[in-house]
């Protein structure tokens, strides 16, 4: 039985399927159009079920009630998943902590370029209100550089330990 060539739906060239799985199979073998028939048969699954986490988490939490020791147990006979969690958990702590900075920065940033916006010269003969705004904006550039050095230096000492 000769079996027919399809089109993919994702990359839309033509393949021979599979002669177990003809039928079903819409999709060509290729790596990449895989990964997307996975990630969207996942998305639509968990469209489909969205109370399955929250009814996932009560009966983990009934079964970690049983079994109370169980992390402490694991932790002692996997020491090389105590290492990978740690790690996991240290970057998760960095890339909070450096988003954190970031975002204070940002809205520092704000509120200097607002100040520095604010001050309006009322005629081009006034040369004082000009050269406060010059000021401002060479202040707030000089800060800008000093921050992101901060940053940089924050980096490096973390990669360090």
């Amino acid at each position: 039985m000769k079996i027919a060539k399809r089109q993919c739906k994702i990359c839309h060239k033509w393949f021979s399927p599979n002669p177990r799985t003809y039928q079903s199979q819409r999709c060509c073998s290729n790596t990449e159009c895989q990964r997307k028939r996975k990630a969207r048969t996942k998305k639509n699954w968990w469209k489909k079920n969205p109370g399955y986490n929250k009814d996932r988490k009560v009966t983990i939490r009934c079964w970690l009630q049983a079994h109370p020791d169980y992390w402490r147990e694991y932790r002692k006979a996997h020491p090389d998943y105590v290492r990978k969690d740690s790690k996991r958990r240290c970057n998760k702590y960095r890339q909070e902590k450096l988003s954190a900075k970031q975002d204070l920065i940002r809205e520092i940033s704000v509120g200097k370029l607002k100040s520095i916006k604010e001050i309006r010269p009322d005629s081009s003969a006034k040369q004082d209100p000009i050269q406060r705004r010059q000021n401002g904006i060479i202040d707030y550039l000089y800060w800008k550089e000093s921050s992101a050095k901060q940053d940089v230096i924050d980096n490096q000492v973390c990669n360090r330990q």
